[in-house]
């Protein structure tokens, strides 16, 4: 369905008309805003936006207590927002071992975090042959990940719903803490 976004990005950059008849991917799949709304008669992929706000203290050189946020240019390699400026971690919701565990947004984003901030390797179980019964087990975590969750210094919290109608995706905002 990132076709559709690149659809109408497409139209835009080269001056191209985007009314209703315009655009086939989004005629055919989003004619009207109520088939945005109805996800049950609809492909529709969640993907989990993350803030990873960092608490910093002040310093004498930072007055005020503050938060350090994470952004990185996207890899030309995803599957969307291809080398553009993006918070990390940033991911798709998927399960990858255990359905009832990994089902949990919190699940993703962690593992998120473990591949984009503490440099794991990809671990998602679909695209490569290293299999695991459990990768996120305290002993296959990196020393930074596995003292955020040992240590109770990480709190992720959902702040939100939201519909992308460029993408039609749609999100479950977080916000992760870490002190």
């Amino acid at each position: 369905m990132d076709l559709l976004e690149a659809e109408i990005v497409d139209a835009i950059a080269e001056g191209r008309p985007t009314q209703p008849g315009a655009l086939p991917l989004r005629d055919r799949y989003l004619p009207e805003l109520a088939n945005v709304l109805d996800t049950t008669n609809r492909l529709c992929v969640g993907g989990t936006l993350a803030l990873c706000a960092i608490a910093r203290p002040a310093t004498l050189l930072r007055p005020a207590a503050d938060y350090a946020l994470l952004v990185q240019e996207r890899s030309g390699r995803v599957l969307n927002a291809a080398r553009r400026l993006a918070v990390i971690p940033k991911g798709f919701h998927q399960p990858l071992t255990d359905y009832r565990s990994d089902a949990r947004l919190g699940a993703t984003l962690l593992r998120e975090m473990e591949e984009e901030l503490f440099g794991r390797d990809d671990i998602d179980n679909t695209v490569t042959q290293d299999r695991h019964a459990d990768p996120m087990h305290p002993s296959r975590l990196s020393e930074p990940m596995r003292w955020l969750t040992e240590s109770g210094a990480v709190r992720l919290e959902c702040t939100g719903f939201g519909y992308n109608l460029i993408s039609a995706n749609y999100g479950f905002p977080r916000i992760d803490r870490h002190r």
